[in-house]
């Protein structure tokens, strides 16, 4: 039997195929190589689709609270004319690859009151004429429209959830208390009633946590002085407001203060991206597991293949060609499992929330319940789906090497005459 590297490969997979169906003789080793497939396919199904789960909740989570915080934010002080010139400077000689947009602001905190419900939330003056420009919450007004507050002096948008739980319509008034400074190191609280003009439901935590009202009707109010002004840009790229912060305070007064989202919300997504992290290693654990039950499939076919190993061995081929049977044997048991996998995890990720509410009926249960999500976000990055089939593939290949070495060390003598 001629033994050229071309002869052996094409010996390799041909007995590697062969081995792979079943036979009266070995429907037991065949059994456990449909194991394998079946334990790698289902270790890449649940490890695909769980990283697409977290890829969906940190791509809305992004979304919705970066859509609404500004980017990088500017803070001056209490006099509203100093935001004029400052918000002329980022839209013309700063504005350009790193800031798409800006506008004025105003922040402070206040009681939300009505009818005994007393509620903290963060008080906001916006241009409700710009607001698009910086801002996802015009796409997402429920009642009314945020252009009611450049009409209504006294007016003030909610979050939808907010005004359902204190239990007030658009036409409503509510209170809002500030704490206003007295000038004598102190605070004295002041009461305004404001009239909702509409609501905004973004399906995130800002939805129960902000007041909006025209930043220029602060000051008629009287509540210039509890607060800052400022300006408020957004960026092109989110993941790089911190350099533009850092390239704006040198060129901006030392009065004003320059933030970006991360000072607020960067150890939330750092937490999110650990924890993806970190179901990614336990999860490939579970497909290294899988991945090992590649060892005993060959092992129990080398044995049962003895005979085999020690005809082949006596025709002429070689101990490296009958250690590639077995791995091309292995090969083929793992690159079949991932692949039903890969399709599986892919096919489960598009369709994870029709699973959801199928168990949810089933079970009589609501898994969403206490979440801003009405379904279960899923997103399929080739990124992660390439690095979970390189893991399955690299770590059932490295199983395959024992088997594989002990069936070449075989003896054929022995083989032949196992007595």
């Amino acid at each position: 039997m001629p033994d050229s590297a071309g002869a052996g490969q094409r010996l390799a997979w041909l007995f590697g195929w062969r081995y792979l169906r079943a036979r009266r003789r070995a429907r037991f080793v065949s059994f456990t190589a449909l194991s394998a497939m079946g334990g790698l396919a289902l270790g890449m199904t649940v490890l695909i689709t769980v990283l697409s789960i977290m890829n969906g909740f940190g791509n809305a989570l992004r979304e919705r609270i970066l859509g609404t915080v500004p980017h990088v934010t500017v803070l001056l002080g209490h006099d509203a004319r100093a935001v004029g010139p400052l918000l002329k400077q980022l839209q013309g000689r700063l504005r350009g690859t790193d800031i798409s947009a800006a506008a004025p602001f105003f922040e402070t905190q206040a009681m939300l009151m009505h009818e005994g419900s007393v509620l903290g939330v963060g008080l906001f003056g916006i241009d409700p004429q710009t607001e698009a420009d910086v801002s996802i919450l015009p796409e997402h007004m429920v009642r009314g429209a945020l252009q009611n507050l450049s009409t209504v002096p006294d007016g003030v948008v909610l979050g939808e959830p907010l005004a359902l739980h204190i239990g007030v319509e658009p036409g409503d008034r509510v209170n809002l208390l500030v704490p206003l400074p007295d000038g004598y190191g102190g605070v004295r609280p002041v009461v305004i009633s404001l009239l909702l003009v509409g609501t905004f439901q973004v399906n995130a935590e800002v939805d129960y946590k902000i007041a909006l009202l025209d930043w220029r009707a602060v000051q008629g109010l009287g509540l210039s002085s509890a607060g800052r002004y400022g300006v408020r840009a957004r960026v092109v790229d989110v993941l790089t407001a911190s350099r533009t912060a850092e390239r704006l305070r040198p060129q901006l007064s030392s009065s004003a203060q320059v933030d970006d989202w991360g000072t607020r919300y960067g150890e939330l997504f750092a937490a999110v991206s650990m924890e993806k992290a970190m179901m990614g290693i336990l999860l490939g654990l579970v497909v290294a597991i899988a991945s090992f039950n590649v060892v005993s499939t060959l092992v129990m076919l080398v044995d049962d293949k003895r005979s085999d190993i020690a005809v082949l061995r006596t025709l002429g081929a070689s101990k490296s060609t009958v250690g590639r049977i077995f791995m091309t044997h292995g090969a083929m048991i793992a690159g079949i499992g991932l692949a039903l996998g890969v399709m599986g995890g892919i096919a489960l990720s598009h369709s994870v929330t029709h699973v959801v509410h199928g168990v949810e009926w089933v079970l009589d249960i609501s898994l969403l319940q206490g979440t801003y999500f009405t379904e279960v976000p899923s997103r399929v990055l080739l990124s992660d789906v390439l690095s979970v089939a390189a893991l399955g593939l690299v770590v059932s290949l490295a199983a395959a090497i024992y088997p594989a070495r002990r069936a070449a060390a075989l003896d054929p003598v022995q083989g032949l005459h196992p007595d």
